[in-house]
């Protein structure tokens, strides 16, 4: 049961995250009298929470007129984009394998295909890249060399030129980012995780899986360190600073949930 002190909002998304794998809106009683919600409302809440193509799919029949432009230019944007990430990881995994330069895909788009089995119903934000440290300078060289540029924060996209450092201050990861069409496309490239300590990463770098992705594959997490990471991912986004200053949200919760 879901506590009355939760708004119609908040009640509709944890439905979402209660019931992921059914077809629950249709007989919802939240959703039978479309006043009883505030569509802007949900609409930034199931952005927040990162699940608004989950929560879109679920409710877009039923949208009012008047609120459905809101959603589905939100919607055509995530899925262009999305498009467009696998285009440029396709390209990514060409040109590494032509130079020997080894990485592995973690979280994101990995998760999308292994926990969802499609690549359209996870909302993320960039490619996380997984590199040990001796190739770290290649790999970024190879994304300079396919369009990319470094950048100082990971959402304001603040280029700079220097040459990369090894030493990344209290950041884990390189960011890179590259215009594509009215797209920003980000890159982040680390050598352990949030998640993950660099003392242990070598565990999670070495025991892989392969997935396929539109026809190509690309190494990630095995089966076991995949769904570790998960767990202490979910822990690291809403127990530590960053997460708590980010509130909780509920994807990481519902990923640990598909997985087992």
């Amino acid at each position: 049961m879901v506590d009355t002190k939760y708004s119609n909002e908040d009640k509709i998304l944890l439905q979402i995250a209660q019931n992921v794998s059914e077809d629950w809106f249709s007989d919802n009683p939240l959703l039978r009298n479309v006043d009883n919600v505030n569509w802007e409302i949900l609409f930034e809440k199931a952005n927040h929470h990162k699940i608004f193509l989950l929560t879109y799919a679920r409710i877009n029949e039923i949208i009012p007129d008047k609120y459905k432009q809101i959603y589905e230019n939100r919607y055509d944007f995530i899925i262009e984009k999305r498009k467009k990430y696998i285009s440029e990881l396709k390209y990514i995994i060409e040109v590494s394998k032509r130079k020997k330069v080894d990485f592995i895909l973690v979280k994101g788009l990995a998760l999308s295909e292994s926990i969802y089995n499609n690549l359209y119903e996870r909302d993320f934000g960039d490619l996380d890249i997984l590199v040990s440290k001796d190739q770290t300078s290649r790999f970024c060289d190879i994304l300079s060399g396919v369009g990319y540029k470094r950048s100082v924060t990971n959402d304001g996209f603040i280029p700079f030129d220097e040459e990369i450092s090894t030493e990344k201050g209290i950041f884990h990861e390189y960011w890179y980012y590259r215009k594509v069409g009215k797209n920003n496309l980000l890159i982040e490239v680390k050598n352990s995780t949030s998640a993950i300590p660099e003392r242990l990463i070598d565990q999670f770098f070495y025991n892989r899986d392969k997935i396929n992705i539109e026809n190509f594959e690309v190494d990630t997490l095995d089966i076991t360190h995949n769904f570790l990471h998960l767990c202490a991912n979910t822990y690291s986004d809403t127990e530590k600073r960053l997460g708590v200053e980010h509130n909780v949200r509920l994807r990481d919760y519902i990923d640990v949930y598909m997985y087992i």
